[in-house]
């Protein structure tokens, strides 16, 4: 092109690769930032790491058109005028054809710190595509949605559980010496299996066992409920030490429980030290009998020494602690002689004897249940606003009602004749909601009764004075011989922790309460419960954008603008070849003295290292440049 064209008319195509090359970015850009942190997609087999490559590959070859052109015509820059080694010529011109001439151009080349950041810029230009794939990342993440069957039940009302009565029972023939008959058995209850299996599995295993234990529905491993309330049991725990009270008896109760008898056999006169309880509870060895000692190795060769004793009621006033519970299903009042820690040869009375207290009674819970890869997570906080509803539990014949006093007609523990007489539900009402949960008489009966059965044998009375003022009792024990009763014994006997174990009791129930509770409508069997609906979180991969991976593209962009600027400003006197042959053929006339007679290129470069050349040089006439092979105008 002639020298007198519009200032950019030689230029058109490279101005246009560098617009192209800048547009291609801004479109990565925008779309790399539209899609950061959205979920992965594929748009007919297309997939966003595919538009960011096409992208990017598109940007760069526009990119590196114009810069090799740029670089192709400072040959010309750079010849003009003045004196050059022709090598100069050669190494420029094999630069803009490529990654190894722009690599010698930087190692060996004199050429200006422009040309040299030129190669650079294209030798960099080769690392876009591994920093492109680097851009997006991904990252999976778990998104949750409403899903209607993702449901987990809650407990409005129980009634599991049978009881069966006397067939020569007639209740309009009662009588309250009959009802009030202790010797009397007019009715029987058996607690629904489900809850049986709760109460031993909780008794057993720890806390987060026994939550992996509730039935949820959750079909992809990742749920979540909104807080919700349910009918459970909840656990009291006490500390009762500072309730017992010392005594010295002539007693030898290891004796008498490990005979089954009640002061079947004494020892010598004021030889045992007890502790008791204000409900009746006690606990007596031989004085200076040690702790776990093999009967036949010990000082006391007679035999050996209680390890703990229970006493286990459903009645609140035959507590020490609970009277406040009116929803009260099961006691125990335990003490226990451990071994003590700082001193392997203490002994009897000089043994820890801790003495505790704890309750199972009907509640209000309001869980927060959420699984997570594949793992029930739940918190139970008791409701504490929630009562015993005042109507409840009331007799469903009101001529019975006044046979019993008022603590009998309140208490809900089992008993084999009273237990005959209906009753209306037990009613706990919680004040967020303003909802009754009821618990039938079925359950309440037969629950009772299977904690009866299953912790607390036949209360035994025991005079633990000279005078026989002063009696003891209980209803469970665990003695030295590995002999106990009930068999329950073995696990609150070996128990690190009373209140953790009935925590894990009482969550166990209540998993048994809200998998068996009645259904919506109001009915019994084996419905569900009501159901809580949540949100299933499904795992999903998401874009990941890593930013800095980008500062190559901007880097090299910028350089090859600010390049394209410098070529411009640079090209005032040189023509605008580029990379033409035909103008490298045009100036063989000023170097064939240089190179003729040789043959082979390296002769040719050997003697292009000596030889100095200028290859073009403008001639004014009336003002204007001529190159002196063209022609002026007239």
């Amino acid at each position: 092109m002639g020298r007198n064209d519009p200032f950019l008319g030689p230029w058109t195509w490279e101005a246009t690769s560098v617009i192209g090359s800048a547009l291609c970015l801004a479109v990565q850009i925008s779309l790399l930032a539209a899609y950061d942190g959205k979920p992965v997609f594929t748009w007919h087999g297309v997939t966003l790491n595919t538009i960011v490559s096409v992208l990017s590959t598109a940007g760069k070859a526009s990119l590196l058109f114009a810069v090799e052109e740029l670089v192709s015509q400072w040959k010309w820059i750079l010849f003009t005028d003045r004196a050059r080694p022709l090598m100069d010529f050669e190494r420029i011109d094999s630069a803009s054809r490529g990654p190894l001439g722009s690599l010698q151009l930087l190692w060996n080349g004199r050429e200006t710190s422009v040309l040299r950041i030129a190669a650079l810029m294209m030798l960099l230009d080769a690392a876009i595509d591994p920093f492109s794939q680097q851009l997006v990342q991904y990252r999976q993440d778990t998104v949750y949605t409403d899903d209607m069957d993702t449901v987990i039940a809650r407990a409005v009302r129980y009634s599991k559980g049978n009881e069966c009565w006397s067939p020569q029972v007639d209740v309009d023939s009662l009588t309250n010496s009959v009802v009030s008959d202790p010797n009397e058995t007019l009715v029987l209850a058996d607690a629904d299996f489900s809850m049986q299996s709760a109460v031993l599995y909780g008794l057993d295993r720890p806390l987060d066992s026994v939550i992996q234990q509730r039935s949820v529905r959750c079909s992809t491993g990742n749920c979540t409920w909104p807080t919700h309330e349910s009918l459970a049991v909840c656990n009291r725990c006490i500390n009762l030490d500072d309730k017992l009270e010392r005594f010295d008896s002539d007693g030898y109760l290891w004796v008498d429980l490990s005979m089954h008898k009640d002061n079947g056999i004494t020892a010598s006169k004021n030889e045992s030290t007890g502790f008791r309880l204000p409900n009746g509870l006690f606990l007596e060895n031989l004085r200076g009998w040690v702790y776990n000692e093999p009967l036949d190795d010990g000082k006391i060769d007679a035999g050996g020494g209680v390890m703990m004793t229970t006493f286990g009621t459903g009645t609140a006033s035959q507590t020490v602690g609970m009277q406040d519970i009116d929803t009260l299903i099961w006691s125990m009042s335990m003490i226990r002689a451990t071994r003590d820690p700082t001193n392997a040869a203490a002994a009897w009375p000089d043994l820890p004897h801790p003495a505790m207290e704890c309750a199972l009674y009907y509640c209000v819970n309001s869980y927060d249940t959420v699984v997570e890869n594949g793992v029930l997570q739940e918190t139970a906080t008791q409701v504490r606003g929630a009562v015993r509803s005042p109507g409840s539990w009331q007799m469903a014949d009101p001529r019975f009602a006044g046979w019993f006093s008022p603590g009998q007609l309140s208490s809900i523990e089992f008993n084999g004749t009273s237990s005959l007489l209906g009753r209306t539900d037990l009613a706990i009402l919680s004040p967020g909601n303003n909802t009754l949960y009821n618990i039938s008489q079925a359950a309440v009966d037969t629950i009772s009764s299977y904690l009866q059965s299953t912790f607390a044998s036949d209360t035994r009375e025991f005079n633990i004075t000279d005078d026989g003022s002063v009696r003891g009792k209980l209803n469970g024990f665990s003695i030295a011989g590995g002999q106990y009763w009930p068999t329950t014994m073995q696990a609150l006997s070996s128990a690190a922790d009373f209140n953790q174990t009935f925590t894990s009791l009482a969550a166990s129930m209540s998993n048994a309460i809200r998998d068996g509770a009645d259904g919506a409508d109001g009915g019994g069997g084996r419905a569900q419960g009501q159901l809580t609906a949540g949100r299933k979180g499904t795992l999903t991969t998401f874009y990941e954008v890593r930013w800095p991976w980008i500062a190559l593209h901007c880097a090299i962009l910028a350089s090859g603008v600010a390049f394209f600027g410098i070529t411009l400003s640079r090209n005032q006197s040189a023509p605008v070849w580029k990379s033409s042959s035909l103008a490298v053929l045009s100036r063989g006339h000023l170097v064939q003295d240089v190179v003729q007679g040789t043959q082979a290129v390296r002769q040719m470069e050997r003697m292009a290292e000596g030889a100095r050349v200028v290859l073009y040089s403008p001639v004014k006439v009336d003002g204007l440049e001529y190159d002196p092979l063209e022609t002026a105008c007239d």
